[in-house]
């Protein structure tokens, strides 16, 4: 894992207070009415710094994608795993467990300025996480732990297609509380149709991706 340097560390530090400034903001205040300066009056930052920091409202609420990629990029071959998809399992259920430590109310604003933007982020397959995926669904094709069905690049769209589903059914439904459970159960669905014997269950899931995340935003 690469060090950072005093100011990184520093700036992410800023970040992050401005980031859950604005998410503690919006459990009083709809999302539409929230005003950029609110945030930096409550974050104790100038208005200027926040601008540095995110160019927009909307920048600042998408943020969590990129702070995923970094964290993923950052821990990368940190962790042991018995297998490909035992890393492709636990790394989705990250992605998908951060949904809890967010809220159905902040889930529910991103997916929303997503379908605004066109899913610009995510759908972006070059980001960190879509290409950590696409490397171990390769290397598990490789090594006969998923049959070649579709491309590595497909089975890999049907991976991050199925959990984004998950995420947007349970903010619909307000189950978040029940994500991990449904999300993974849907993934396994996935898995099952590439492996190349039938598999009715896996292991339980590895959750060391999602205990990162935690500590990532503690």
């Amino acid at each position: 894992m690469k060090e950072l340097t005093s100011r990184q560390q520093q700036a992410l530090s800023t970040k992050k207070k401005i980031r859950e400034t604005a998410y503690a903001l919006l459990q009083n205040e709809p999302y539409e009415q929230l005003k950029m300066s609110a945030i930096a009056s409550a974050a104790g930052v100038s208005v200027g710094t926040l601008y540095h920091y995110y160019p927009s409202k909307e920048a600042l609420f998408f943020s969590g994608y990129h702070e995923f990629d970094i964290m993923v990029e950052q821990l990368r071959g940190s962790f042991s795993f018995s297998s490909h998809i035992e890393a492709i399992r636990a790394l989705i259920y990250a992605q998908i467990g951060g949904a809890i430590l967010r809220g159905v109310n902040l889930m529910s604003i991103v997916l929303r300025l997503q379908l605004c933007s066109q899913g610009n982020l995510f759908l972006d397959h070059k980001r960190a996480f879509p290409q950590y995926i696409l490397a171990h669904v390769s290397e598990a094709i490789d090594q006969g732990e998923l049959l070649a069905i579709d491309s590595a690049e497909e089975i890999t769209h049907t991976i991050l297609r199925t959990a984004r589903g998950s995420i947007f059914d349970c903010c619909a439904r307000n189950q978040v509380d029940q994500i991990t459970q449904i999300g993974l159960h849907d993934l396994d669905i996935v898995l099952s149709h590439y492996t190349p014997e039938p598999r009715e269950a896996f292991p339980p899931v590895n959750p060391v991706w999602l205990e990162a995340y935690r500590k990532w935003n503690a």
